[in-house]
């Protein structure tokens, strides 16, 4: 009987400690055990916002495909109504420019009394008045008329005694896009003949031109027409021209005009990087019926000329 008590109470004591071991938890288990709670609070978080995010971009691609529903149905409808034909102000803007030419001469020549001996000269030859003036005025209007021509449209506008006078100066088309260096104008255009004739008076370095275009061509050759000019594919400018005028205009024959027609050549280069030089000759004739010089040009004035008038001079 002892030895079985003692038996009992020994294994009775070696089972109490396990039993509390088994049943008290360690700390590196509550430590897991926080750690897959905020994993799992964290992940249902992210899922969460996920899943948010998933609904608005669905909801702003409903809203995207609705758009363009709505916009390929407009689309379909504006294509098959009947368009307007209006045009916006702005489809056909033109360049504007004014060019005001004030100017101080002393020249110390009466413009009714001038004259150059031997010449008949055209009616707005000489040297002009003498003292301040305003000059002409001009109104320049330009534009691409479309991708194969340019448009040129120049107002002058004078005092003269006290009255305004407003002419056409310029009214012409060019062609842009003519092949094999070609182009043509066609309208009311300063001749291509001579150096200084394309150039507008106030980009003249004097108030007056020199003496060979006052004597031969009344200041400047102006005139209705058709001009075709030929810029040659070479590295040294080359150009060729030919023009077909109305002849109304001094050297031709006022309304008596029958018709004129002129010839030039001009070929030029670079001197160095700041320079270059330009020279040609042409070549103008005109079938005059009658030309006057004009009222108060000097001796003569009343004179008359018919016939055929030609000229031909270089430049450089």
């Amino acid at each position: 009987m002892k030895v079985q008590s003692i038996l009992i109470a020994g294994i009775i004591g070696l089972g109490s400690p396990l039993s509390e071991a088994s049943t008290t938890p360690l700390p590196e288990l509550v430590q897991l055990r926080e750690q897959l709670d905020e994993l799992k609070a964290d992940y249902e978080s992210r899922l969460s916002a996920l899943e948010r995010r998933l609904a608005a971009t669905e909801a702003r691609l409903r809203a995207a495909e609705a758009s363009a529903d709505e916009a390929e149905e407009l689309a379909r409808e504006l294509a098959s109504a009947p368009q307007p034909q209006t045009s916006s102000p702005s489809d056909f803007n033109p360049g504007i420019g004014v060019i005001l030419t004030g100017t101080y001469a002393d020249v110390g020549l009466d413009p009714e009394s001038y004259a150059i001996p031997g010449f008949q000269l055209g009616g707005e030859t000489g040297p002009g008045a003498d003292g301040l003036s305003l000059g002409e005025t001009e109104i320049n209007f330009n534009a691409n008329v479309d991708d194969k021509f340019f448009g040129n449209l120049t107002f002058a506008l004078a005092d003269e005694e006290g009255e305004l006078e407003v002419e056409l100066e310029e009214a012409w088309l060019q062609t842009t896009a003519m092949p094999s260096g070609f182009s043509l104008t066609a309208g009311r255009f300063f001749s291509g003949i001579g150096y200084l004739n394309g150039f507008h008076r106030h980009a003249d370095a004097f108030v007056d031109r020199p003496l060979p275009y006052q004597a031969f061509l009344a200041g400047q050759y102006l005139d209705d027409g058709v001009q075709l000019r030929w810029l040659a594919p070479t590295a040294r400018y080359l150009e060729l021209g030919a023009e077909l005028m109305r002849g109304a205009r001094f050297p031709g024959g006022g309304e008596g005009g029958q018709d004129a027609y002129t010839l030039f050549a001009k070929t030029g280069g670079d001197v160095g990087l700041a320079h270059s030089w330009k020279a040609g000759a042409f070549y103008l004739d005109a079938d005059v019926g009658e030309r006057g010089s004009g009222e108060g040009h000097g001796k003569g004035a009343a004179e008359a000329f018919a016939g055929d008038s030609r000229l031909w001079g270089l430049e450089a």
